[in-house]
């Protein structure tokens, strides 16, 4: 009864380490190569409603690089957004903004009704609306806005690779005290004798109870991480 407790406790706290390893290499492997990686690591799709994809940072950054680009070489601000291909690319999110355009509003006006979902959209919209506004050399606050959003994603992409390890090393944790103490119930007789004792049944179960709490709480902290 003891030992099933035990294998049921493993596969519990264990789950699949070999998937998360598998996850963690194939992120590290995309990060190498500039790809993004997946997110919803380890998550149920098939129980979760799909998303809306968000738009690449990558070409958000790109869109500002074209911008500051055409702008250097004397297009305005809102000749240079509608001109770019980025625009197209990351069609329909900026068709408000194209849509104020078309009626005759000024880059500014038609930016200030640009809804900004995420983050990364808020900085771009934030940006061009302030150039719009304030005017000047306007290429290299787009380009440190560039710059920005690339390093906010490559740190977004580390925590993701990170949080996918520490996933494997806390089930690997949890498995070796249980494993080890299963091994050795099963092997020794004189650990068989001690564990069903009172003093060893509660010894058993005080374990089995920090290592499920220490699991609880990392889990906790890596969650913090995505």
């Amino acid at each position: 009864m003891l030992v099933t407790v035990l294998c049921l406790a493993a596969l519990f706290t264990v789950g699949v380490p070999v998937r998360d390893w598998a996850m963690a290499s194939g992120i590290r492997s995309r990060l190498r190569a500039g790809e993004p990686a997946p997110s919803g690591l380890g998550s149920r799709k098939h129980l979760r409603p799909r998303k809306p994809i968000p738009p690449s940072v990558q070409t958000l950054a790109a869109l500002l690089d074209d911008i500051a680009r055409r702008c250097a070489s004397g297009e305005t601000l809102a000749h240079a957004f509608t001109a770019s291909r980025e625009v197209v690319e990351l069609s329909p999110l900026f068709d408000h903004t194209l849509a104020g355009l078309q009626r005759g509003a000024t880059f500014a006006e038609a930016l200030h009704s640009q809804p900004a979902d995420t983050a990364a959209v808020a900085l771009v919209v934030h940006v061009l609306g302030l150039c719009a506004r304030v005017g000047g050399n306007i290429s290299e606050p787009l380009d440190r806005a560039a710059a920005t959003l690339r390093e906010r994603h490559a740190a977004a992409q580390e925590r993701v690779a990170q949080s996918a390890q520490a996933r494997l090393s806390v089930r690997v944790l949890t498995l070796v005290p249980i494993a080890f103490a299963g091994w050795t119930l099963l092997t020794s007789t004189d650990v068989q004798r001690f564990v069903l004792t009172p003093v060893g049944l509660v010894s058993v179960a005080v374990g089995l109870a920090l290592n499920l709490a220490g699991w609880r709480m990392m889990q906790r902290i890596i969650s913090g991480l995505r």
